[in-house]
């Protein structure tokens, strides 16, 4: 399975776009906030982030299961279902054979609040 890339400047350009994945049925332990979703380091570790304070949590499995995002193949336009490679949550799409992973469609975690 191959990983799917954009090119640097389309990435970019989503990743400072203002929309935020938040979590629908968790907050902030610290805050009592929304947990906005991150990349948190590079190789596409993602963690949820209280969107006041900036401290982070874990995602879970089944957190990430239950985000209501829906990502279509760019080569296919099929839904891409769930996935899990290289230790980093992802969507794959298996006729295409390839993956997106939940990081690259996320803000990096030092642009959450500037």
């Amino acid at each position: 399975m191959r990983h799917y890339e954009y090119d640097k400047d389309t990435c970019d350009g989503w990743k400072s776009y203002p929309v935020r994945v938040a979590l629908h049925n968790r907050v902030s332990g610290c805050c009592s906030q929304p947990l906005v979703l991150v990349q948190s380091m590079g190789g596409g570790f993602v963690t949820a982030n209280c969107y006041e304070c900036g401290r982070k949590d874990t995602l879970s499995e089944s957190e990430f299961k239950g985000l209501r995002l829906m990502v279509s193949c760019p080569e296919c336009k099929r839904v891409m279902a769930h996935g899990y490679i290289d230790k980093n949550y992802s969507y794959h799409c298996e006729g295409c054979q390839l993956y997106i992973r939940l990081a690259d469609l996320l803000p990096y975690w030092q642009d959450l609040k500037q």
